[in-house]
């Protein structure tokens, strides 16, 4: 009886060795798949702005705006010239 239980508690020590050990592989991985769900993350993001950037012929306008969108004129746009300026309706309303 004496054998036995001094048997179960070495196996007990082991296995308890062994969880502790997995225990901390487990951590190490969750930290490096942190790591890298952030650096994909990161690179999801360059790759986006890097498309956004390779689209556009340059200017502001073509990043975020329409096609149509034109730089705008010394004097600003006065009389309906920008890329709205055919919609644009001024004056009073037409019955």
């Amino acid at each position: 009886m004496r054998k036995e239980l001094v048997d179960a508690r070495r196996v007990y020590e082991y296995e308890k060795k062994g969880n502790e050990e997995l225990l901390e592989q487990n951590r190490a991985m969750e930290k490096n798949l942190i790591a890298m769900a952030r650096e994909i993350e990161k690179l999801r993001a360059d790759q986006a702005s890097a498309d956004r950037r390779a689209r556009g012929v340059g200017g502001y306008g073509m990043l975020n705006g329409s096609p149509e969108t034109r730089y705008p004129g010394p004097y600003g746009d006065v009389y309906g010239g920008g890329p709205w300026g055919s919609y644009d309706k001024r004056g009073p309303p037409r019955r």
